[in-house]
């Protein structure tokens, strides 16, 4: 089977289920088929086959993530369907594209317009286990040899498919994606009404709460066990962001929260990528400093 007959086949299918009419749908494929044809290149050989299974929407993701790299002006080459997903040679190392999908019992989504509560905690958990996995898939590709123990490893994490994609934080504070990776207890807001100003504080506060009796371990960059992730880089956009939104000026990739590990054995530079955050970490004896540098470098350029 040709892959762009595969595309189409599979495109079709689903957006047919969801009654969309069909000249809705050729349009829509217009659009990710001069997508497709534009990264193919990039993509592994099974794309094909992997289209035709169950991770259509999965494989939607690698191209968003390719086209982000490439409009962030970055070198990158495919190497082969063993190892990781592309090659970046500006940190002469690789990338890997997951994306974390809800549990069968949460993939049944709310009414429209139904108000229910949020857990932030609920999306945070899903992360937590593709770290988890990627991490060790990754770690088993350095003791093949597939990777080398100096190169970079970035992973690259799209919570599209989740029902809260979004990171939920104030202006100026953490992404909630920083609890994926770090032992921090939601955001406290403090109030000094004598002064008129307020503080958010983080206390620190191993595991995510995945049930009223069950919490999941999110020290993902305290652990030296992933010491081989360099960073890790979230995203919650679509490929087809730009089909729906036309007039809007945002770039694949301006969604991206990078948060670098401090304790990674091949650290890379911040400001590689296109990015709303990037928060760089460090440790300073047994002090954790998680500095936002993305907004650091927005203030001093409108000096």
């Amino acid at each position: 089977m040709n892959p762009n007959k595969a595309l189409k086949t599979n495109f079709y299918q689903r957006l047919r289920k969801n009654s969309v009419k069909i000249l809705e749908i050729s349009k829509r494929f217009q659009f990710l088929s001069s997508k497709y044809e534009k990264y193919k290149d990039f993509l592994d050989t099974s794309f094909e086959k992997r289209l035709v299974g169950g991770e259509f929407n999965s494989r939607l993701t690698e191209l968003y993530f390719i086209e982000a790299l490439v409009e962030s002006g970055l070198h990158i080459q495919h190497k082969g369907d063993c190892g990781p997903d592309i090659w970046i040679n500006d940190i002469s190392g690789w990338g890997e594209f997951v994306a974390a999908t809800e549990l069968p019992e949460r993939q049944l989504r709310g009414k429209p317009f139904e108000v229910r509560n949020v857990d932030l905690d609920e999306p945070l958990v899903r992360i937590s286990s593709v770290l988890s996995t990627k991490s060790k898939k990754l770690k088993m590709d350095i003791t093949k040899g597939i990777v080398k123990a100096d190169e970079p490893i970035v992973l690259f994490v799209s919570t599209r498919q989740l029902r809260d994609p979004y990171p939920m934080n104030p202006e100026g504070q953490l992404s909630s994606f920083a609890r994926a990776v770090f032992p921090l207890n939601k955001p406290t807001l403090t109030f000094y009404p004598d002064s008129h100003s307020s503080s958010w504080s983080y206390e620190f506060d191993p595991g995510l709460k995945k049930n009223e009796t069950t919490k999941i371990e999110n020290n993902y960059f305290i652990s030296k066990d992933n010491s081989h992730i360099s960073a890790v880089v979230f995203s919650y956009s679509s490929i087809f962001d730009e089909y729906f939104s036309p007039n809007h000026n945002a770039k694949s990739g301006d969604d991206f929260v990078v948060i670098h590990n401090p304790r990674a054995s091949n650290p890379i530079t911040s400001g590689l990528f296109i990015c709303s955050e990037e928060y760089e970490c460090s440790y300073d004896g047994n002090v954790l400093s998680i500095t936002n540098v993305k907004t650091i470098s927005d203030e001093s350029n409108d000096k």
